[in-house]
């Protein structure tokens, strides 16, 4: 009876785990790509300093440090009515609708979000009129 309950034990295992390997490769194919991209502002410029354009449903990691000695600012119209998540220096903030930021010499933020509507976006300094640059969001269908 024994060496049944032993057969049985083997087989359910040799069945489950082929299925629980198959559902974590199902579950990484199903998670939304995530894309980084990092602005340096150096010199009363922004550059990027890692940069792929986002496809339409990416979630985007997008870095800002400022290099200069003075504060500088950070605002584009692709935040206005969209889902943002903050995170420098330990503070977090999450909401929709951010008109805009500033950041200190040295400071760094993170802006967490998804990308819903492709398209061109500016971004600029509302300090500093003449610095200015552009997101380009993709629409791309995914095969």
């Amino acid at each position: 009876m024994k060496q049944h309950s032993k057969t049985w034990s083997v087989l359910a295992l040799a069945l489950v785990t082929p299925l629980l390997v198959l559902d974590g490769w199902l579950f990484n194919i199903a998670q939304a790509i995530e894309v980084e991209i990092e602005l340096t502002i150096r010199d009363s410029q922004y550059t990027k300093t890692k940069w792929a354009p986002p496809p339409e449903g990416a979630a985007v990691v997008l870095t800002i440090k400022n290099e200069d000695a003075i504060r500088h600012g950070f605002t584009s119209q692709l935040f206005h009515n969209l889902l943002v998540h903050t995170l420098s220096d330990g503070v977090q903030i999450y909401g929709k609708g951010i008109e805009g930021l500033y950041l200190d010499p040295g400071a760094t933020i993170q802006l967490q979000f998804q990308v819903d509507r492709p398209g061109d976006y500016e971004f600029k300094c509302d300090l500093h009129p003449s610095m200015r640059g552009e997101l380009l969001l993709l629409h791309v269908n995914v095969v």
